[in-house]
């Protein structure tokens, strides 16, 4: 005959008489609590007037250890968050998304260079000039306009609390943008200067041309908000007016600007 013992439910308090065979089995109390048997001997204290009729065993969950049975071990909700279960697993590194960190701004580099070159092909009255004006608009965009592009970024991130990724990274998508969007509204930008006779205003438009083509990409690369893109826009908008005026006045002297 099978000796019998007494088992505690850490949930509700209540004890309960158990046959031998059911020690370091997962059963459920009445209360719902969910646990592993651990069989006292039976002069330890009076059991109540239960019988292991009311506890089943669960068999649907493996059995955890009996030190995790304390009662005063807190135990955690399982509806949590996608990330706070992140948190709670361990996975506090994040991976970079591939798209964004190198198809998306070698996409934006190829397209601006094309239209880039459209651009000035159609301003320009032969492949020569094109070909000479386009290199030196390039040049510029890679020795003056990319690393003021990254100083930005870096005010940025200081200022404005903006988490952009690593350094070479920030660097790689900076050069891109460089020879891309910002590439594309600098050609818009002297051209319109030359078609609206310089007029100051036209800065308002210019200003436009960057927002919208450089200010989203840069916004999408760099997962910035409003605030965040609009200080970046404004940091390289500034000298390039400055450098845009004389270079559409020379372009016009020359006959080139058409």
């Amino acid at each position: 005959m099978s000796t019998s013992g007494q088992t505690c439910c850490p949930g509700c308090g209540a004890r309960f008489r158990l046959r031998a065979e059911a020690a370091g089995k997962k059963v459920q109390c009445k209360c719902g609590h969910v646990f592993v048997a651990v069989l006292e001997p039976v002069a330890q204290a009076a059991p109540t007037p239960v019988s292991d009729d009311d506890l089943h065993e669960n068999d649907d969950e493996p059995a955890t250890p009996p030190s995790a049975t304390n009662p005063h071990t807190p135990t955690l909700p399982t509806n949590l968050s996608p990330v706070m279960q992140a948190l709670m697993d361990r996975e506090d590194d994040t991976q970079a998304s591939s798209f964004r960190e190198r198809w998306l701004p070698l996409s934006l580099l190829a397209a601006g260079l094309l239209v880039h070159a459209f651009l000035w092909h159609l301003w320009l009255p032969d492949m020569g000039s094109t070909l000479l004006v386009g290199g030196i608009a390039l040049a510029a965009q890679v020795i003056l306009f990319a690393p003021m592009m990254l100083f930005s970024i870096i005010l940025a991130v200081k200022y404005l609390d903006v988490s952009i990724g690593t350094l070479p990274g920030v660097m790689f998508k900076c050069v891109c943008l460089a020879l891309g969007p910002a590439a594309i509204a600098d050609v818009l930008f002297t051209a319109t200067l030359v078609m609206a006779n310089f007029d100051w205003e036209i800065v308002a438009a210019g200003f436009g041309f960057y927002l919208v083509i450089f200010g989203i990409s840069s916004a999408i690369l760099f997962e910035m908000g409003v605030a965040e893109t609009a200080f970046v826009v404004l940091i390289n908008f500034i000298p390039r007016v400055v450098i845009a005026y004389p270079v559409a006045i020379v372009l016009q002297n020359a006959g080139w600007l058409q």
